[in-house]
């Protein structure tokens, strides 16, 4: 077994475990609350909790440079990440959770942005990495998928978050024996000395990221809201459409980790970001529940390989802080632009809630990176 087999081994269950902290934190979510009397109302500091410790740490593990630096740093906090969901998932005082939750935030954010990170410095080319990193995010799209169907199971409903964060704890746990394995001197292309680092390319890999996180959350996170309250599809099904996304999105990481053989990682881009746009505008336009449902899958299609192609495309800049940057940059998105589009439905009808992620895809297709010129003689 290669280095890098080893190292996705160790990326794809880690990403299991921080897409089902976060979706299944978004699911149970009253129900912590609930248990540690917390009003409704005030449920969201979890959140808060939770994605301030994963930009926060990131920030801080910017520090860390080169293969065997980040593979000690990876597996530290794989560590920390088993005893934090451990913690959540025992205590009965509030004050742990919140540790606890900042913490594996914490962990899951340098888990995915330095595992990302070595995927890309450690790949020969741009394809390669795009099928790495497309393939090992499947993993997370599986996770958002599993954590909330679990959490439904009627009789799981309420002792749920607490068994699913101790069985998360034991996934965390396998995925640091796994990583323990890893050897940097073994590592068939081992990254060269960094270049200086290019804040053009820093930017536009940021920028774009931003957005595209920003477009994905409109649509998982306020599709079923349109459905339910503008097209009176009834809440239970209205409900399955972050489910009928989060399908797509993983059959579409998988789909996109075999174009990559045949299509360079720019190209695949500017065409998943054209039709992630034209799905966006047709959940706008259209009015009838299956024309709505077509648009949520097709939408989950084109947009699942857009952010392991972003990413993947940071390895040309030469600097391996560029793709942590990168990956980091992708909450800002996250926490901005679906309180914008909820903004929108203020002042244009409640269908354009979804509206605003058709124009930050197209902002996508325009930052794509042309490929260099070939070099005279060659």
């Amino acid at each position: 077994m290669t280095e890098r087999i080893k190292l996705a081994s160790f990326t794809a269950v880690s990403m299991l475990v921080l897409a089902s902290v976060v979706t299944g934190l978004s699911a149970s979510l009253l129900d912590i609350a609930e248990s540690f009397n917390i009003p409704p109302s005030r449920a969201g500091i979890l959140y808060t909790l939770h994605f301030s410790g994963f930009m926060g740490f990131i920030l801080l593990s910017l520090l860390v440079r080169g293969l065997r630096s980040r593979l000690t740093l990876l597996l530290i906090f794989a560590g920390i990440y088993a005893v934090a969901l451990l913690v959540a998932g025992l205590t009965p005082l509030f004050l742990p959770l919140a540790l606890a939750l900042v913490f594996a935030g914490g962990s899951g954010g340098i888990i995915e942005s330095h595992t990302t990170t070595l995927q890309v410095i450690t790949s020969k080319n741009e394809a390669e990495a795009g099928r790495l990193v497309s393939f090992t995010q499947a993993f997370f799209a599986l996770g958002a998928l599993l954590a909330p169907v679990y959490l439904s199971l009627e009789q799981l409903s309420r002792p749920g978050w607490r068994s699913l964060f101790l069985g998360l704890s034991a996934l965390a746990v396998v995925a640091l024996i796994s990583g323990l394995f890893i050897k940097p001197a073994r590592f068939e292309h081992a990254p060269a000395v960094n270049r200086p680092l290019q804040m053009r390319g820093l930017i536009r890999g940021c920028t774009a990221i931003a957005f595209y996180v920003g477009a994905e959350v409109i649509i998982f996170g306020w599709a079923p809201t349109v459905m339910q309250l503008f097209h009176d599809v009834p809440a239970g099904r209205a409900r399955l459409a972050p489910t009928l996304f989060w399908i797509g999105i993983l059959g579409g990481r998988l789909l996109t980790a075999r174009l990559t053989v045949r299509f360079s990682a720019g190209t695949l881009l500017k065409i998943l970001s054209l039709l992630g746009a034209a799905s966006s505008i047709m959940l706008v336009c259209v009015e009838t529940e299956p024309l709505l449902w077509i648009g949520v899958a097709l939408a989950s299609l084109s947009y699942a390989g857009i952010w392991p192609l972003i990413i993947a495309t940071t390895g040309s800049s030469g600097h391996e802080m560029v793709t942590t940057i990168t990956v980091a940059a992708g909450g800002l998105g996250a926490s901005l632009f679906p309180y914008l589009a909820g903004r929108i439905a203020e002042v244009l009808p409640g269908p354009f809630i979804l509206s605003l992620s058709a124009p930050l895809l197209l902002a996508v297709f325009a930052l794509v990176r042309r490929p260099p010129p070939p070099k005279k003689g060659m």
